[in-house]
C-alpha cells in the first residue's frame, strides 16, 4: 500500500468488478505519474466539455484509458472523484508547509518538520508536551508521494495539539 497514491473506500470488496476497474485506473495513473490536472482535462474531454484543443500525449493516453473503462461500464463519476482526490494530495505539501509555519514551535522545529516531507527522512519523531516525553512516531519517507506523508504528518500533529492540555508547550524532536 505504501506505493499507492489513492486508497479507495474500504466498503468495496476486491471481488467487485467496479472496484477492480477503479483500482486498475488508480494504478494506471500512479504508474504513469500523471497529474490531477491531466486527469481532470482527460475527464472534461471524455464528457465533451473541454475548451482545450492541444494534443497533449499524457491527456490523450489518460483519455484512451477512460474510454476503455467506460466501455467496460465503469461509471465516469469515478474519474472526477479520483482527480479531486489526487488534487488534494498534490496540494497537501504546500498546505502542510503553511500549517507547520503556523505552529507555536521553534524555527528549528519548523524546519525539521518541513524537512521530514521535503527530504523524505526515516526515523522517529519524538513528542514532548510540557517538558514530558509522551511518545514517538516512526517516520518512513514516502519518496513516491510526499503528499501522502504531508497528509499523515499534518493529521498526526493536529491530534497531538488536540490532546495536549491547554497552555502546555509541544516540542518535536527528530531522531534519524
Amino acid at each position: 500500500m505504501d506505493n499507492e497514491r489513492i486508497v479507495w473506500p474500504a466498503s468495496r470488496t476486491p471481488e467487485d468488478p467496479i472496484a477492480k476497474m477503479a483500482d486498475d485506473f488508480a494504478e494506471f495513473i500512479n504508474e504513469g505519474k500523471f497529474s490531477a490536472d491531466q486527469v481532470s482535462e482527460a475527464y472534461f474531454r471524455l464528457m465533451g466539455v473541454s475548451e482545450r484543443t492541444d494534443a497533449d500525449l499524457a491527456i490523450t493516453t489518460i483519455l484512451a484509458e477512460m474510454q476503455r473503462l467506460e466501455r467496460e461500464h465503469l461509471p465516469v463519476s469515478h474519474f472526477i472523484k479520483f482527480a479531486r482526490s489526487l488534487k488534494k494530495i498534490e496540494d497537501s505539501v504546500p498546505a502542510y508547509m503553511q500549517y507547520v509555519e503556523s505552529l507555536p514551535v521553534t524555527k528549528s522545529e519548523k524546519q525539521m518538520l518541513c524537512s521530514l516531507v521535503t527530504e523524505q527522512q526515516n526515523g522517529e519523531l519524538e513528542i514532548t508536551i510540557g517538558g514530558e516525553g509522551v511518545g514517538k512516531l516512526r517516520i518512513q519517507g514516502r519518496k513516491d508521494n510526499p503528499g501522502l506523508m504531508a497528509n499523515d504528518l499534518s493529521s498526526f500533529i493536529k491530534q497531538v495539539k488536540f490532546w495536549a492540555p491547554a497552555g502546555q508547550s509541544i516540542k518535536f524532536t527528530f531522531i534519524p
